[in-house]
């Protein structure tokens, strides 16, 4: 299928022609031959590193002539977590290319942050020169200053928005820094360009969350986020009959086009506490599915005058057209009145909905109902319906059952668990081995500690306290260097890959080569050799699926994080183990901002989103094929 035709799907959901257009330029061939300069940077930062010469390598390519190189070896700079760095990094803040300047900014950030200095090095040699220190209050002030100078004079929006990001990820040293990068985010908010909005939220939405706790964000910023997310500032007693125009002027209606707009201002809102009633009903009723699964999400931590609002949007999320708010509904409906009868009872309600995600959720949940009767029988007769339990997708129902009933009712679980704990479906066994820690059945547990698969004997065993390395990881890390070189660089300059997932259906991604080329070489290499076919997936989650546990395509290299973004769709990489350098490919369900900068992005879902939203736990990749489209 053709590019343009995953993009239309990935701008119905709220993603922006801006983010439609860079796929576009990432995923777009390279007809000229990779410059070797340029592949001596991604060597160098594939390395580690690993001594002067590589350092010197990566300064020499800020200074490139090939906008490629340089934009290569700043992000690589910016990786390596040396606040040292900041002068070469800097310098491309006066860079007459505009991608470059917002690299620096990205890479300032990532620089001081040290997001990716505390990321696993999979084993390798630290970086040339030391271990990386942290940012020093002067440098740290520094390097505000040099942001905020380049900031009044950018004329290019999507460089303005890239300051505006790293303004909100820098690790402040006090608030009176935070004071002036809030100011300096605010007085953006105002362009007209849908990019600056976006980067004036996402630093807005980054400096609540990295300083919840020690900051509290002016009026004037509440104020702001509550415009993005689309409802007029609060009138209260202290702002009645003020000359404030905002607070009475109606806001001005906010495009379907900046639903992530949206998304990350009621997040931020979340996380102040000030997701008002006025928030969560604007949100309940937004055309954008991520924007009323978040609105559930304030309902569900909604106290005081908010409460009639809440209850009123979480009726509502019940019955909603998509899966992932009918979801949070039930998480917010729990959250607010955990374990009551009413609660309990919509629990039970929830257990019929037609997707089976949804049901799972509310089983989930009715671990906390064992006053209830209803909910009790209802747990009871799903863990002995065992009809479909050798199906592979048949045995959900029933292993989430159990766990919930181990918690409502334990006497109950335990007078079945015989049944799961000597089952032939491996599945079952797992679930087990959840439902005897939640019971403390140490018995049950050095059982199946000795079972013949290595995950149930895994679970087991953390659940008497043992604790295993990961499953299926490759022993042997190599040694510093590089299998990057120009020919894969260059046969992979534009790939997609596509993955089949048995019985389920298949999707499509763009693999980033130029955002994340060590990654993405290791995935097409991995998986044009069927490493990943027959993988059984295990990491299902209501925001992410975790595509394999086994050694991938991070194994025993650097983080590339990046800045692309943790959208939905977004394909992620976990940093490697400090121990073993492995690391498991994920894909995001939802937006998960809290992701960004820490975990690198190499792909991006073009085509049958549709299909992750049916992914079950224990479903099989049927095979992985690369489409290299020469």
């Amino acid at each position: 299928m053709e590019l343009h035709h995953g993009l239309q799907r990935m701008t119905r959901t709220g993603w922006f022609a801006t983010a439609a257009l860079t796929i576009l330029v990432v995923a777009r061939p390279h007809a000229q031959t990779i410059p070797s300069a340029r592949v001596a940077v991604l060597q160098a930062e594939d390395r580690g590193v690993h001594d002067a010469r590589d350092l010197a390598t990566l300064r020499a390519g800020v200074r490139n002539a090939d906008g490629e190189t340089a934009r290569a070896a700043i992000r690589a700079l910016g990786r390596l977590g040396r606040p040292v760095l900041l002068p070469d990094i800097a310098v491309a803040l006066r860079s007459p290319l505009p991608e470059l300047r917002a690299e620096a900014a990205d890479a300032i950030a990532s620089s001081l942050s040290g997001a990716s200095a505390s990321a696993s090095t999979g084993g390798r040699t630290q970086p040339a020169g030391a271990r990386a220190a942290p940012a020093t209050p002067s440098t740290v002030a520094t390097a505000l200053s040099t942001l905020l100078a380049r900031l009044a004079v950018e004329a290019e929006p999507g460089v303005r928005a890239a300051i505006c990001e790293a303004l909100g990820r820098i690790p402040y040293s006090d608030t009176s820094q935070i004071t002036r990068a809030e100011g300096a985010l605010l007085s953006v908010r105002h362009n007209d360009f849908v990019t600056d909005r976006l980067g004036v939220v996402k630093g807005l939405e980054s400096i609540v969350r990295v300083n919840a706790g020690r900051w509290t964000p002016s009026a004037a910023t509440i104020t702001a986020l509550r415009e993005l997310v689309g409802v007029p500032a609060p009138v209260n007693d202290t702002t009645a009959g003020a000359e404030d125009p905002q607070a009475s002027q109606p806001v001005p209606a906010v495009p379907l086009r900046d639903a992530r707009i949206r998304r990350l201002a009621i997040e931020a809102l979340i996380t102040v506490g000030e997701a008002d009633s006025a928030v969560i009903e604007h949100g309940a009723v937004d055309p954008d599915p991520q924007v009323r699964r978040l609105a559930m999400r304030a309902a569900g931590v909604a106290t005081g005058s908010r409460t009639e609002a809440a209850a009123s949007a979480l009726r509502g999320g019940r019955s909603d057209p998509s899966s992932m708010v009918r979801m949070e509904a039930l998480r917010g409906e729990s959250a607010r009145e955990k374990g009551t009868l009413e609660v309990c009872q919509q629990l039970v309600g929830g257990f019929s909905d037609p997707d089976t995600q949804v049901a799972l959720v509310a089983l989930d949940l009715l671990g906390d109902c064992g006053t209830s009767p209803d909910a009790v029988t209802l747990l009871e007769h799903t863990v002995n319906d065992l009809s479909a339990a050798d199906s592979p997708r048949g045995w959900h129902l029933a292993a989430h059952a159990l766990v919930a009933l181990s918690r409502a009712a334990p006497d109950r679980a335990s007078a079945v668990l015989d049944q799961f704990t000597t089952s032939t479906t491996v599945p079952l066994r797992e679930y087990a081995a959840r439902a005897a820690i939640a019971l403390d059945d140490r018995v049950t547990l050095e059982k199946l500690a000795s079972d013949a698969n290595d995950r149930v004997a895994q679970i087991a065993g953390e659940g008497l306290g043992r604790f295993a390395p990961p499953l299926d990881v490759q022993a042997d890390r190599p040694a510093p260097g590089s299998d990057i070189n120009a020919a894969d660089l260059q046969r992979f300059a534009a790939p997609r890959a596509r993955v089949t997932i048995r019985g389920v259906g298949s999707f499509e991604v763009a693999l980033f080569t130029r955002e994340a080329p060590a990654a993405v070489l290791r995935f097409a290499r991995l998986a044009q050799a069927g490493h990943y076919d027959g993988t059984t997936l295990v990491g299902v989650q209501p925001t992410l699926i975790g595509l394999t546990p086994r050694a991938g395509p991070g194994s025993g290299m650097r983080s590339e994080a990046g800045s692309w973004p943790h959208v939905r769709g977004a394909m992620g990489l976990s940093p490697g183990d400090s121990e073993t350098g492995a690391a498991e490919i994920f894909i995001d369900l939802v937006d998960n901002p809290r992701f960004d900068h820490r975990y690198a992005v190499f792909a991006q879902v073009l085509n049958g989103i549709d299909v992750l939203d049916q992914i079950l736990e224990g479903d099989v990749i049927e095979r992985i094929e690369i489409v290299t489209g020469r």
